[in-house]
């Protein structure tokens, strides 16, 4: 039998049907039939809020930042699903762990501590690979500059820039996303070690073309120990970019801050 549910403030609903499928919908993607109730009007889609987007500007900041929030409005519709799941967000920014209860938990059961705990382990043991992925593929480079200057040919380096890409390309998938660590770890790990073995692999071939070329010692490394040294050790101009960041950190975030909290996307802590 059908039945009629109303379910205040989600921004995706599942219905789960009885053969173990699960098809999600949008309720704001629907406009007939509108899930979304309680709303006086429909004229912008895509959002929650009490107020139109031509009242922003209109009524008074503390107003809009009211309106911007959805108390009162709710979804309706009907199933004949056993079971229905809820996923939404309140599209503040702020850490995800900082509110736990409102991002993992709506879909893990553990508690918000243990959540807690298995990010950081997950994050440290991705961690500890990337490190050493960094120092090796970082040698590799300066390696392989060596050997250019050392009078290394195209054809003698295909191989070590082969597995450097290899590896530069793995390096930069498994760190591309903060959370890939934490939800995928074991897979991270997979591609981060894959990463590591080219770039030795890369670090091995160089060595053979320097041997080539008549040299055997160890690569004379940089000191780039931190960023101000890394910066010196390839050329940039390391006053000028703390000089734009400042100038950036000062001038447009400070709006962007402004805006968040106009329309109500930003709390602090």
């Amino acid at each position: 039998m059908n039945r009629i549910l109303s379910i205040v403030f989600v921004s995706l609903v599942t219905v789960t049907m009885s053969f173990a499928q699960t098809v999600w919908r949008n309720p704001l993607a629907s406009t007939s039939p509108s899930y979304l109730q309680n709303q006086g009007w429909n004229e912008d889609g895509g959002n929650y809020h009490r107020l139109p987007n031509r009242a922003e500007g209109k009524v008074r900041d503390k107003v809009w930042q009211l309106a911007c929030q959805s108390a009162g409005l709710s979804i309706r519709f009907k199933t004949d699903a056993p079971e229905i799941s809820v996923k939404y967000t309140d599209h503040q920014i702020v850490s995800p762990l900082a509110k736990i209860d409102k991002t993992c938990q709506t879909c893990h059961r553990e508690d918000a501590e243990t959540l807690r705990q298995n990010v950081y382990e997950r994050q440290r043991m991705a961690n500890d690979v990337r490190n050493r992925v960094e120092k090796e593929l970082a040698k590799a480079h300066i390696e392989a500059k060596y050997a250019w200057d050392k009078g290394a040919t195209e054809a003698e380096m295909k191989a070590a820039l082969q597995a450097i890409r290899k590896s530069q390309w793995r390096w930069d998938f498994a760190v591309a996303s903060h959370g890939a660590s934490f939800h995928a770890p074991q897979e991270v790990t997979r591609i981060l070690g894959q990463s590591l073995g080219y770039a030795q692999e890369a670090r091995i071939a160089i060595a053979k073309v320097l041997a080539k070329h008549g040299f055997s010692g160890d690569v004379p490394m940089p000191d780039i120990s931190s960023k101000e040294k890394a910066w010196a050790y390839i050329g940039l101009d390391a006053k000028k970019l703390q000089a734009d960041k400042a100038k950036f950190l000062n001038t447009v975030v400070p709006k962007w801050v402004q805006s968040a909290k106009q329309k109500g996307k930003l709390i602090e802590l």
